[in-house]
């Protein structure tokens, strides 16, 4: 999957956290690229890291916004 996101978001900044059972990826672009990237994501998809478990899209400190997707790898997610 991410081969298709490197040429279909190409101007992306990719991050990935990972924290024991969780990883948190973050995407930064224009609004419209990270609108558009998120509609391609629902809760409860697979991934190698997991079960997503959260979306969500914010304005940085400036014209740049940032998509945060968080999985994890534990079936019953107690984290808030």
């Amino acid at each position: 999957m991410s081969e298709n996101i490197s040429k279909k978001y190409q101007g992306f900044s990719k991050s990935i956290d990972k924290n024991g059972k969780y990883t948190t990826e973050k995407y930064i672009g224009t609004k419209d690229q990270c609108e558009t990237f998120a509609e391609d994501y629902t809760i409860g998809d697979i991934s190698d890291y997991g079960t997503l478990r959260s979306v969500k899209i914010e304005q940085d400190d400036g014209i740049f916004w940032i998509v945060t997707l968080e999985w994890s790898t534990e079936k019953d997610d107690d984290r808030k």
